[in-house]
């Protein structure tokens, strides 16, 4: 996979949220558009909007790094750091907050649905490894947090849920290193005179 792995989860999410929603019948009657949001775009109350915030990047603390053997089999194995995605969901509508809330739990069906995204559904605008696959699923965060994030923003606070996206692999590299098996150590030194 690229570099460009972070920006391409966010685009598989939001390639997603707005396929699978204009895929079923009915389920947007408001016209409702899924956007990539960066703390910049929270100047002004979107109307009819579902925002995907990336806000924060981790270590996967259980595949922090791995390998991936090379094609064909003999060329050298490429040396990958995975990543955990936190990401803000929140649905922006006009008219109601009942809509709003219905959306809401669209989306989040749908994120649940797709708990695991991997092959054709990635974004197709990336280049993907065979065994690349997105896990998507709801992640903790107490209210305080939540609240601390929202102040960061020109905005009144608004219903949001916030997601976890993992194992984002990213930095493959080739490497054609031998793996060291054993060291000799010298302590000291001898002076002849």
């Amino acid at each position: 996979m690229s570099i460009a792995s972070i920006a391409g989860a966010s685009d598989t999410l939001v390639t997603l949220l707005a396929g699978q929603l204009k895929a079923r019948p009915g389920a947007n009657p408001n016209g409702y558009e899924v956007k990539l949001f960066r703390s910049a775009d929270y100047i002004g109350p979107p109307t009819n909007t579902i925002s995907l915030l990336l806000y924060r990047v981790d270590a996967d603390v259980a595949r922090r790094y791995g390998d991936s053997a090379g094609m064909p089999p003999s060329s050298p194995v490429k040396r990958w750091q995975g990543l955990e995605l936190s990401y803000l969901l929140t649905v922006w509508g006009q008219s109601s907050a009942s809509g709003e809330q219905r959306m809401l739990q669209l989306c989040m069906e749908i994120l649940q649905e797709f708990a695991i995204v991997q092959g054709s559904w990635l974004s197709p605008a990336y280049s993907w490894s065979p065994e690349d696959a997105l896990r998507i699923s709801l992640a903790p965060m107490n209210h305080e947090d939540l609240m601390r994030l929202w102040d960061g923003f020109d905005l009144p606070y608004q219903l949001s849920v916030p997601y976890l996206v993992r194992t984002v692999r990213i930095g493959a590299r080739e490497s054609s290193e031998t793996p060291v098996t054993s060291r000799t150590l010298a302590v000291g030194s001898r002076v002849s005179p």
